[in-house]
């Protein structure tokens, strides 16, 4: 899976879509820690209102990951 986002992720950059900020490889292997880690933190303790969290991991995703009009 990890490399099927990551061909998907090199492909965008290619047609100029998106702008990488680090190999597609890494930046798939991000997307997915990232996730697996909230997914972890949820599940281990559901309580706490995590939309700050969601909020500061999608900051997190959009440096890795602009559009392709910013350079």
């Amino acid at each position: 899976t990890r490399e099927h986002v990551a061909s998907l992720l090199a492909a965008k950059q290619a047609e100029g879509v998106l702008h990488l900020r680090a190999h597609p490889t890494a930046v798939a292997e991000v997307l997915f820690a990232l996730s697996d880690g909230i997914a972890l933190r949820l599940l281990a303790d559901p309580g706490p209102d995590r939309r700050a969290t969601v909020a500061a991991a999608a900051a997190a995703v959009r440096a890795l990951l602009e559009d392709g009009d910013t350079p």
